[in-house]
């Protein structure tokens, strides 16, 4: 919107002078805010400045100029100047032509007499019908309006207008009158509320306009609405309801062309995220896995891909190896800005992959996937319709229902069997996408040139692999590696500090001797396959060693004393726990002693027996002379009668009964019993009594 206004544009507003003259007068004598117009001596009055009518009108009238210059409406003239035949509109173009057709009859009668007569007579035919058949059609097809009668009436002052008119060009004959399109003061109010991200319907937006229409505005109807909308453009009406990304989709673009492409010069790259779900290679749980996928975009061939649990460095730089050495070293690596692209195990100046390999690494613009719709166009027409033939396929086009129903199975599986049995297998995604691409790279391709086919003798494309042999029997190979080049070049680098003969990569450390005398910072490539071993160069790219991991680490005791620590320390651990046993049941016998009620007259009968017959009063008193006490066998109970009763076997073997033996047998098995009985002494007590 503008800001600052010249009186020109200021005059005629409402409640304002209707010259310009006028307008500078009053901004004069209220003092309107103004400034120099560059180039000119006049002035420009700030929007602030002038009448509040007035700002509405001229808010108004720049939002529907704004409007009408977005309507698709070629602008049949401008000022005085000629329209273009190719503007002009079907009506406008007949009634020139007809013209045309009536001055060509009036010419050719002024051929036989003069002007005036030929005027004359043109007329009078033209009333009477006496004209040839396309000439009187002409005449009234020209005008555009007939009498009672059924004739046209052409006067002597129209066709001088025409005559006048045809001097200046054919199009100064086409009628202008409907030049444009006047756009309604309610139309900027309805496309306030139109165009908004929630996408309302016409008929939303126009109940919401009788509450919205400034003053003196009339309400339209319904159906005036639904045909300015029509006349809106296809992107203009979409505006505010679509974002910019979103408007991508309906505007104009750009076709790259590819035809001057040889095999190689341009690989491109990109991730998706596979839309089903397979068992993961660790623990057999459903997960879907990410695919990166690389293309050459000359042949349209799949070079290679890699599968992932995320699109990380290492599935990126796993899948450039694929591509490398299946179809050679590209000159260009397209990919979008994602972090598996754009790190510096990709990007680094010496120790990158790319600068090993010598690619040029080119980015497409965020926001862009149309600059990637050729390996866009590849997910959509592998890999997608490669998940579909998998039951665990989780896409948008799966049935909600069955979506579920399978969801539930593979959740249910992995609580009862801890893996989804039900899902493809690691082994059997990689064989079912291997194949899909295979498919696809013997497929014909749209984007590639027709042949004849051999066997059928008809037209078609070429399928990515011909297109590729056939540059690879020209001479178009791309540079291919040895598999010497390939193992050392796929190696990620780091920079890492010597310390003692020690690198240190992702927490591993690995030693060498040969690193003693280096004190500066090295290159350490590793394998992501195989953590075993590393390969250590000095900044110029000269191997210095391979070191292995922990090489320098050694037991810190000999084993034998570390199991005999070990052993101990479980000696320890048993004997606490059966004294915590033994407390535990202490305590509950306690308890039970405690809380236990009072015993009727059988149990107190029945109790008196007991003791009787082990020879004992109420109070506990033995009822037997002491040398009947020492032959006969005790009542071992309480806390510590497993202690008495081995104690007891131990120094009595001759009054032991076989079931003593056996209990004894089972018992001394335990460490912390041998311990309790004095079979086995205690290492640290001996220590502290010997110290």
């Amino acid at each position: 919107m503008k800001l600052w206004l010249s009186a020109q544009e200021l005059a005629g507003l409402p409640d304002l002078p209707g010259t310009d003259r006028n307008v500078r007068t009053r901004a004069d004598q209220e003092g309107w805010r103004r400034k120099k117009a560059e180039g000119t001596r006049g002035w420009l009055y700030h929007i602030s400045s002038i009448p509040t009518e007035a700002k509405n009108a001229l808010v108004l009238r720049q939002e529907k100029e704004k409007i009408a210059a977005a309507l698709p409406i070629p602008q049949t003239s401008k000022g005085g100047d000629l329209p273009k035949l190719a503007h002009l509109k079907d009506w406008q173009r007949e009634k020139m032509e007809a013209r045309l057709i009536v001055l060509a009859e009036l010419k050719r009668m002024e051929d036989r007499m003069g002007q005036q007569d030929a005027m004359r007579l043109l007329i009078e035919e033209a009333s009477m019908g006496l004209l040839p058949e396309n000439v009187q059609s002409a005449v009234s097809q020209a005008l555009g309006k007939t009498r009672k009668d059924g004739l046209t009436p052409l006067s002597a002052s129209t066709l001088h207008r025409w005559r006048r008119d045809a001097e200046r060009g054919p199009a100064a004959l086409a009628p202008l009158g409907m030049d444009g399109y006047k756009i309604p003061d309610w139309a900027p109010t309805f496309l306030k509320l139109y165009q908004i991200p929630s996408k309302p319907t016409i008929t939303a937006a126009y109940h919401l306009m009788q509450q919205h229409l400034p003053a003196g505005v009339p309400m339209p109807s319904l159906s005036q609405v639904r045909r300015f909308e029509a006349k809106m453009g296809r992107v203009e009406i979409e505006r505010g309801r679509m974002g910019p990304r979103a408007l991508k989709n309906i505007r104009g673009h750009t076709v790259r062309d590819f035809s001057d492409l040889r095999p190689g010069d341009v690989f491109i790259a990109d991730g998706h995220t596979f839309d089903a779900e397979v068992a993961h290679p660790a623990h057999g749980r459903p997960f879907r896995p990410e695919i990166t996928t690389v293309l050459d975009v000359a042949k349209r061939r799949c070079v290679g891909f890699s599968i992932g649990l995320s699109e990380s460095s290492w599935v990126v730089a796993d899948a450039l190896r694929n591509a490398v050495e299946t179809a050679g070293v590209p000159a260009i690596f397209y990919t979008d800005g994602g972090s598996g692209y754009i790190n510096d195990k990709m990007l680094n100046q010496v120790s990158g992959l790319m600068a090993r390999l010598g690619i040029t690494h080119k980015r497409s613009l965020p926001y862009n996937a149309q600059a990637k719709g050729v390996i866009e166009r590849f997910h959509g027409t592998v890999w997608v319709p490669a998940a579909k033939q998998l039951g665990s396929f989780m896409g948008a086009d799966m049935d909600r229902e069955a979506r579920q129903n399978v969801y539930k199975l593979t959740r249910k599986e992995v609580k009862t069997h801890g893996v989804a049995q039900s899902l493809p297998t690691w082994r059997e995604l990689m064989a079912g996408l291997t194949a899909a691409m295979n498919e696809y790279n013997a497929r014909p391709h749209s984007a590639l040139k027709k042949i004849r086919d051999p066997e059928t003798g008809k037209l078609r494309h070429q399928s990515p692999d011909e297109a590729w042999a056939e540059a690879e029997a020209s001479g178009q190979t791309p540079t291919r590696l040895t598999q010497e080049e390939a193992q050392d070049l796929f190696r990620p680098y780091q920079e890492c500090l010597v310390r003692r003969c020690q690198v240190s990569v992702f927490t591993n450390t690995y030693y060498n001797a040969a690193l003693e005398q280096y004190r500066e910072k090295v290159l350490v490539g590793y394998d992501i396959h195989d953590p075993s071993q590393v390969w250590v160069r000095n900044q110029a790219g000269q191997l210095i060693c391979v070191a292995k991991l922990d090489a320098n680490k050694h037991p810190y005791f000999p084993k034998s004393v570390v199991e005999m620590a070990v052993e101990k320390r479980e000696r320890e651990r048993l004997r606490r726990i059966e004294n915590k046993r033994e407390e535990i049941l202490a305590e509950a016998e306690g308890m039970q002693a405690v809380t236990a009620r009072e015993p009727t007259e059988a149990e107190r009968a029945m109790a008196a027996t007991q003791l009787e017959r082990l020879g004992l009063t109420a109070d506990g008193e033995s009822t037997v002379q002491d040398e009947a006490v020492q032959s006969e066998r005790p009542l071992f109970a309480g806390p510590m009668a497993a202690r008495d009763r081995g104690l007891w076997i131990l120094a009595n073997p001759d009054k032991a009964t076989p079931e003593d033996e056996e209990w004894l047998n089972q018992k001394v098995a335990s460490v912390s019993f041998r311990l309790l009985i004095g079979l086995e002494r205690d290492d640290e007590e001996f220590d502290e009594a010997t110290g």
